[in-house]
């Protein structure tokens, strides 16, 4: 910052939103200073000198009649333009000529967005779940942040800065209008307070207090706390559980909100917006994009039926595959059981339990060729034998340390496709065809994630899906042999983001890359990468498109890179030379990390080359940008199902029980 004057103001600032956040129990805390434009700087200049006295920020008349002076020049220039074309005379509005001469507005906007920068820089107090998708949880925040700011800013802080402070003293003679997700957010918390007889300012800053990615997993747990079936729970992890379930549908619910319908509107005629901002619009479907004086009451009732489908979760998440994932099992009747029991947990550790998988597994066939695209869980005779043992029609005894050895093998080889077949909501089989024909190259990083994530959580799958005294024995056993091409690539990717962004969770973006369809395995990593750094948001797409794209290319070369080190070559990345997977996946982070460096020191370089990639793309037929990759389809949100058979990628929801499911 280079004015002291102005830093020592944002400082001034920061404190105050520490205070006000935390009360008297404020943590030490230290924030990063917004980085200002050089108006808003000259603003905050005006203000810290005139804090002592207030009124030297109304607007002067010897301002004002500067500015007549200049207006008047552009009157008479445009009327010229105006007789020359022909067009009708448009009536000049002098009072709000004068409203524009005063800063007061604009520096009333400026300490409100500088607050809400503030509070949204707040660090957890307590560890989060993780979260499904991390601009969903980046979207709730900062509305939150806003619908704090505003109130925050108007009510306490303008009071605070200024000697005996008034709320006029920034010339605030209008009440603020809250729209779109800052509208959804302040009905949150009212929706909330209204369950807890609490006020809405209470909540609001409660929900500010948890932290970054606090929004949702807060609500979530303030309403649990009072349903008789959470508190009936007695192990902590299932309440843990369900409090993570309820804030991804929360967070899920609020990103499904338009978000570009107030944008479109602004296109549309004066009048028309101004009919939207107060009542909002109805769409053909019955939807409505709430905006203005109507928001809080509409929104109300949206976040009102949220919480309603909340307070059911206990007993629904008692009776769902959802509780499979944490409630101790008994022996699995079948193959086809013990295999649904490893792809329900495979759902819960990535955060995505829908699934590709056809629900069938058939008899082995050696020899039998396997389609391209196949969503079948096929077993080895030797692996069907293996898992069979596990069920109620293995021995009654302990397994012999063979079966046992064998057993676990055929676990981790079993998990390594449900890991690939694991999605997102409104991520299908349509957009996995696509991906096999528009880039292939996304295969070897989904190969790399899929056996990593199946080999560093095989213990935690045996005791999800095992009886204690089965899984003891397994656990017990010699350790399966691993892949010692594509998976150590890849978990070394995965550990190197962890160890740069940070986390509280084991193996969090490798969690979070599985679960993701081959198409947004990279994408998914970028997000990561991207998230909580100096890039703007408005350029952050931007930037994950380009990183994405730079991590599946490195992954697309590995075969040909592995091919050469066994023949004794090397591959020269950045300053270093590397010759095997677990290196090379590391300096392919460490060159991601690099992109995104270069992106916060360099404003608009990513829709620059974003926009450079298109181009290119336009002419390349099947890269990786071009407008018509299906496989590239954002996946929207729909409300997760209740069942196994709902959560299926096909949405036949129809057991289709076969072979070894028999």
């Amino acid at each position: 910052m280079a004015d002291e004057e102005v830093e020592a103001l944002l400082r001034r600032v920061m404190r105050f939103v520490v205070e006000d956040v935390y009360g008297e129990s404020a943590p030490e805390t230290v924030l990063q200073l917004p980085a200002l434009t050089v108006r808003e700087e000259r603003l905050m200049k005006l203000l810290s000198g005139s804090i002592d006295i207030p009124v030297r920020l109304a607007p002067s008349v010897a301002a004002v009649l500067d500015r007549e002076t200049q207006e008047a020049q552009r009157r008479a220039s445009r009327e010229t333009a105006r007789l020359a074309a022909g067009t009708p005379e448009t009536p000049y509005d002098e009072l709000a000529f004068v409203e524009a001469a005063d800063d007061r507005p604009e520096i009333l906007e400026i300490l409100t967005t500088v607050v809400a920068m503030y509070a949204d820089q707040l660090e957890p107090q307590e560890s989060l779940p993780e979260p499904t998708d991390e601009d969903a949880r980046d979207r709730i925040g900062w509305a939150n942040s806003r619908a704090y700011a505003i109130p925050a800013t108007r009510q306490r802080l303008v009071p605070e800065l200024f000697p005996n402070g008034q709320l006029g003293d920034l010339g605030m003679s209008q009440p603020a209008v809250l729209e779109g997700d800052v509208a959804a957010a302040r009905a949150l918390a009212v929706a909330v307070a209204a369950r807890l007889g609490r006020q809405g300012d209470d909540v609001q800053k409660e929900f500010t207090a948890a932290g970054r990615g606090g929004v949702a997993p807060t609500a979530a747990r303030l309403l649990l706390n009072r349903n008789p079936d959470f508190l009936a729970l007695q192990r902590a992890d299932q309440r843990a559980a369900l409090v993570r379930v309820a804030a991804r549908r929360l967070e899920t619910a609020f990103a499904s909100r338009d978000e570009r319908g107030v944008a479109e509107r602004e296109l549309t005629e004066v009048v028309e917006n101004r009919r939207e901002d107060i009542i909002g619009r109805t769409a053909e479907d019955g939807s409505v994009t709430f905006g203005g004086a109507g928001a809080v009451d509409a929104l109300n009732l949206w976040a009102a039926e949220e919480l309603r489908k909340l307070h059911a979760l206990p007993r629904q998440f008692l009776e769902s595959h959802e509780a499979e994932a944490v409630f101790p099992p008994g022996r699995a009747e079948s193959v086809h059981e013990l295999a649904s029991r490893i792809r329900t947990v495979v759902g819960e550790l990535t955060g995505t339990p829908r699934t590709l998988w056809d629900d069938e597994i058939p008899e082995p066939v050696p020899g039998q060729d396997v389609p391209p695209t196949d969503y079948t869980l096929r077993l080895s005779l030797d692996e069907a034998l293996a898992l069979r043992a596990l069920t109620q029609d293995g021995p009654d005894g302990p397994l012999t340390p063979e079966v046992a050895a064998a057993a676990r093998q055929a676990l981790q080889n079993a998990t390594a496709p449900y890991v690939r077949w694991a999605i997102p909501y409104g991520y299908g089989r349509r957009n996995e065809n696509e991906a096999d024909r528009v880039a292939p190259r996304f295969k070897p990083l989904e190969n790399g994630v899929s056996k990593a994530l199946a080999e560093i959580e095989g213990v935690e799958i045996i005791d999800r899906i095992l009886p204690p005294e089965q899984a003891e024995q397994l656990k017990a056993a010699e350790p399966p042999l691993k892949d010692t091409e594509y998976a150590p690539a890849a978990l070394a990717f995965a550990n190197a983001v962890d160890a740069a962004k940070g986390t509280e969770f084991p193996n969090k973006t490798l969690r979070r890359m599985g679960g993701q369809g081959r198409a947004g395995i990279a994408i998914e990593a970028a997000h990561r990468l991207v998230s909580s750094t100096a890039i703007a948001k408005h350029e952050r797409p931007f930037a994950v498109r380009m990183i994405a794209d730079s991590i599946d290319q490195h992954f697309d070369a590995l075969p040909a890179e592995l091919e050469s080190w066994s023949q004794g070559g090397q591959t020269v990345m950045g300053d270093l030379r590397v010759n095997d997977p677990a290196a090379y996946g590391q300096q392919v982070a460490q060159q991601a990390l690099g992109m995104v460096t270069h992106y916060e020191e360099n404003p608009g370089s990513a829709q620059r080359e974003s926009a450079a990639a298109d181009r290119t793309a336009a002419q390349e037929a099947g890269a990786r940008f071009g407008s018509a990759d299906p496989a590239m389809t954002q996946p929207k949100a729909h409300a997760p199902g209740t069942t196994p058979e709902a959560n299926r990628a096909d949405g036949s929801g129809e057991s289709k029980t076969r072979g070894l499911g028999r």
